[in-house]
């Protein structure tokens, strides 16, 4: 009988761990899903980061205190236990629909009706507090209450209990952090990953509810222990203490590996699940040794000395950290296996940082309850210690984010962690050199952390993204830890100038030259292109200073009244001082205010409206940014729009692909009435966005105003005819592209873009040939969805980082050299070609290659000359004495060409059906996807959606897109998509 109930005790035992590794799993879930939803209220700064961690961890502390409090009056500490895990469970599946109502009624009542920003805050914190505060008070009851229960049972051996509870509960949580962010919320989304973790909460109510109903005196007898309250106030100090440096080290490290495995969401997972594995198996290994351990709080003090010891050696072997992040960058190949590998190495890197001091940490507390439980303590010390430990934490979390970090740095964050935990030890040991041992420990932590230096040249050099663990050219000339990033500016000899976020450019600029940078492009046409859209627009709103220029250059229009410039890094603006005159206007103008605030938390608390709104922030995959390319955000910025107003959204097409982009453009597609695309240079993407019916032309003022014509000079634009070459296409346009994509519009509650965009920049996917390849497309699909002509007689400017610009030119000599023209300069790669080509229809003589020179003339120039240009150049070719002696099919060519080049849309349609169906043109001959091309695009615009449909089904049945497939026809084909659906539907 007895082997029996050993059996069965042992059994419960390890039901009981089970359970509560799934309860810490779902713990951790609501951590993670919490953050997400409240940071949409109270903004991603650092203040409303530390404000929803000291909620959560605020709620757990009361709530550890009162079941400490009150858990000797409770019969049945299980059963207590499940009713609480029952009501999380409740609480969480009613969570969403709560935050919705409390969400719509602060935006659409409190804050209109709240006067000042101070009111508009204290509403936030006291709304997000009622969200979360109660089930945070259930959480943190959950492990006095187990372990209560726990120890009930099994009274004998406390200690190998408590470890055992701490074990699954940390070991769970680990666990919960990565599925919650790599299955979870890129799979479900956040409401329904909150479903599922209210699920498994009253999953293990149920199951632990049996367990409650058996008495504990059915298994074991309860031993006395000798009271002894002198103790008990070191033990709750030791544990506020440890929690404070514990916490110290999570942000430190935290910051400083972002640095090597990148600034995402998923690395922050994987470094939290990383310090977390750390405290899971210290409790593992103290287990089954606690209780034979003569004096467990001397044990304690060792290893207080040891954990301050390892997280020292952590500021030593950092700088080895980026050399190994760099080979592993060149050992892992760009896909879908060579990604996984990198997030379990990232998470094997943040283990070896990481593990030595959090093993230690995660003995701590089992053996500061097992001392507390020894030395007579009541049930009520477990929730005491815990509390106290909770309360360290949230001490440790605003000391780091608020104080130290800023202040000091990362380095002297880990040093004073480190000193606080090595004075704990040396003052647990209790040894006659007490005092002479701090001396001793302050002046070793001290001393170590002078001498070791983090170098900036490591820390800016953005490893997990370039490859290289140093910055390979240039001297960093400013370097600080901020509250929410590390600022860095790295300067060349040449003068080019570089700020870093994390180690991750975000603007730069070439000092002394007359030609702007591939940013200065975007920074600026961000500033000029909604000015001349909206040139009476007085009041204007940047999220996001970067480098300045774009807030310098809206100042340069005497017109406007204020630019506000919103940036939630203060040491970015400082920083961003080395940019000197480019953005000098940003800090000098009285009209240029700067506000140090999230965007989201500045707009909702200003009552202000703009005429223009213009979003730069980092790019998706950085943590935190992509609920700013959201439709809830979108929807958010409507309420701070002036009538009329614009948004103007930049977005790279660099570390990105298509689906990413088409969830952007769904999302503003959803909240805008009208939206059009502009490439600011060849990699980067500006959406504007409006609520009114269309956008105006631009406007020629800007070129007439003479601090914005030094700006735009710059980039080499001159006028109106530059803005327009720039424009990609609107709804109508672009629509179809961008609905064929599975993408869903990127949204808070369902992050599709926080995920996919990280995935993205490691593959090194990029959407340049999918987007800008349409502006130099050979058939002019772009100039027939504009609602004026693209080409004009006068030639756009020859401007940098822009590649129509260069075709044109060389479209325009290939022309003339054509017509007549000797001295046109015509590229040296096309000469011979063109040279060919006049001859041949001159003196017709070797007319074999003809057909393909005939092809390349009308690739390289149909779309970047004006239809009376191009009617001139292919007049000249059918003209030619040798034109009469071609055969027919390449009589049909010529005459496409020259259909494409006038923009008749009903003769392109004519001849190129005739070419692919009567002449039988091959898919394998490369004149092929020309024709199909200028085919479609020609019956879409003279026929119409159903008859263009049909037209495709003459020419080409069974077509299918594929990675090959052109940009230009991609977006055709995808056009017609709406009327093959409704011709299948019948």
């Amino acid at each position: 009988m007895a082997a029996s109930g050993a059996a069965r005790a042992s059994f419960m035992l390890r039901r009981l761990l089970v359970l509560f590794a799934i309860s810490g799993f779902s713990g951790l879930i609501y951590e993670s899903v919490w953050s997400h939803y409240l940071k949409l209220i109270l903004g991603h700064a650092a203040y409303a980061q530390s404000l929803v961690l000291c909620i959560f961890m605020g709620g757990m502390a009361i709530g550890a205190w009162l079941a400490g409090r009150y858990s000797e009056r409770i019969r049945s500490a299980l059963g207590a236990y499940a009713l609480i895990e029952a009501s999380i469970g409740a609480l969480s599946l009613t969570f969403h629909v709560l935050f919705t109502a409390v969400s719509d009624l602060l935006y659409t009542t409190l804050i209109p009706a709240l006067a000042r920003p101070f009111a508009v805050q204290c509403v936030k914190l006291a709304l997000c507090s009622g969200l979360i505060l109660p089930q945070s008070i259930l959480l943190g009851a959950t492990f006095p209450l187990m372990s209560v229960g726990v120890i009930r049972l099994f009274p004998d051996q406390p200690g190998a209990a408590l470890s055992s509870l701490y074990f699954s509960n940390s070991f769970g949580a680990a666990v919960g952090v990565l599925v919650s962010g790599f299955v979870l919320i890129p799979g479900v989304g956040l409401p329904s990953t909150l479903l599922i973790a209210g699920s498994l909460n009253i999953a293990v109510a149920l199951a632990v509810w049996p367990v409650a109903r058996v008495p504990a005196a059915a298994l074991t007898q309860r031993t006395a222990a000798p009271p002894d309250d002198s103790i008990h106030g070191v033990l709750a100090l030791a544990a506020l203490l440890t929690g404070l440096a514990s916490f110290c080290y999570e942000v430190g490290w935290i910051r400083m590996l972002s640095l090597v495995l990148g600034t995402t969401n998923q690395a922050f997972e994987l470094m939290l699940s990383a310090f977390i594995t750390g405290l899971a198996l210290g409790s593992l290994y103290v287990k089954k040794r606690v209780e034979a351990l003569p004096n467990a709080l001397r044990f304690a003090g060792y290893v207080q000395l040891l954990m301050a010891l390892c997280a020292l050696c952590t500021l030593l072997i950092y700088g080895s950290t980026f050399d190994v992040m760099a080979w592993l960058l060149r050992g892992l190949a760009k896909s879908s296996e060579g990604y996984a590998l990198f997030n379990l190495s990232s998470h094997a890197l943040a283990l070896g940082v990481m593990l030595p001091a959090t093993f230690m940490a995660g003995m701590t507390l089992p053996l500061l309850t097992f001392t507390a439980l020894r030395h007579g303590g009541s049930e009520a010390s477990v929730g005491r210690i815990y509390a106290a430990n909770t309360l360290g934490g949230i001490a440790g979390v605003l000391l780091a984010m608020h104080v130290i970090m800023p202040v000091l740095g990362t380095k002297w964050l880990i040093a004073l962690g480190a000193m606080l935990d090595a004075l704990l030890g040396v003052y647990l040991l209790r040894g006659p050199l007490r005092t002479l041992g701090a001396a001793c420990v302050v002046l070793v932590c001290a001393a170590a952390a002078s001498f070791i230096e983090l170098d900036p040249r490591q820390t800016a050099s953005g490893v997990y993204r370039s490859g290289d663990a140093r910055v390979a050219a240039g001297s960093v000339t400013f370097n600080r830890d901020g509250k929410t990033a590390t600022i860095s500016v790295v300067e060349t000899k040449t003068g080019h100038v570089r700020i870093n976020t994390n180690g991750k450019p975000e603007a730069s600029i070439v000092r002394e030259s007359r030609v702007g940078t591939m940013d200065e492009a975007t920074m600026t046409l961000a500033a000029a292109l909604p000015l001349a859209l909206r040139p009476h627009a007085r009041d204007v709103g940047v999220i996001g200073f970067g480098s300045g220029i774009t807030t310098h250059t809206f100042l340069g229009a005497r017109t406007l009244r204020k630019v506000d410039t919103i940036e939630i890094e203060p040491a970015m603006i400082e920083g961003a001082r080395a940019f000197g005159a480019r953005n000098r206007r940003a800090y000098e103008d009285s009209r240029s205010h700067i506000f140090v605030d999230d965007a989201k938390a500045f707009f909702s608390s200003h009552s202000a409206r703009y005429d223009i709104i213009v979003s730069e922030p980092s790019n998706p995959w950085v943590s935190g940014t992509a609920s700013l390319f959201s439709e809830e955000f979108y929807r958010d910025v409507r309420r701070y729009l002036a009538p009329g107003g614009v948004l103007v959204q930049w977005l790279q097409l660099y570390e990105t692909n298509l689906d990413n982009i088409a969830s952007v453009f769904k999302a503003l597609d959803r909240e805008f009435t009208e939206l059009s695309v502009w490439s600011s240079n060849d990699a980067d993407l500006l959406f504007v966005a409006t609520m009114d019916a269309q956008l105006p032309p631009a406007s020629a003022w800007i070129f007439e105003e003479s601090s914005l014509t030094l700006e735009l000079q710059r980039l080499g634009l001159s006028g109106p005819g530059d803005l327009a070459a720039r424009f990609l296409g609107d709804k109508r346009s672009l629509r179809a592209l961008f609905g064929a994509s599975s993408a869903p519009a990127n949204s808070d509650f369902f992050p599709y873009l926080a995920h996919q965009a990280v995935r993205s920049r490691f593959l090194g996917e990029h959407s340049l040939a999918a987007l800008t390849n349409l502006h130099t497309a050979p058939v002019p699909v772009l100039e027939a969805f504009q609602r004026e002509p693209r080409v004009r007689e006068e030639p756009w400017s020859l401007t940098p980082h822009f590649l129509a610009t260069k075709r044109q030119r060389q479209a325009l000599a290939m022309a003339d050299r054509i017509t007549g023209q000797q001295d046109a300069l015509v590229p040296y790669e096309s000469l011979l070609r063109v040279a060919y080509l006049a001859s041949v229809l001159r003196d017709c003589t070797d007319t074999a290659p003809l057909p393909f020179a005939l092809h390349e003339l009308a690739y390289n120039v149909n779309s970047f000359v004006t239809p009376q240009r191009a009617d001139a150049l292919w007049r000249h070719v059918r003209a030619a004495p040798c034109s009469r002696q071609l055969p027919e099919v390449l009589q049909t060519w010529i005459g496409l060409y020259h259909a494409v080049g006038v923009r008749d849309y009903g003769a392109m349609r004519e001849h190129a059906e005739r070419l692919l169906v009567q002449h039988a043109v091959k898919a394998d001959d490369e004149r092929y996807v020309y024709a199909l091309t200028a085919g479609l695009l020609g019956a879409l615009e003279s026929t119409g959606l159903q008859p263009a449909a049909a037209f495709m089904g003459r020419v080409a049945p069974g077509f299918k897109l594929s990675a090959q497939t052109p940009p230009e026809l991609r977006l055709l084909v995808s056009m017609l998509q709406p009327a093959r659906a409704k011709r299948g539907s019948h």
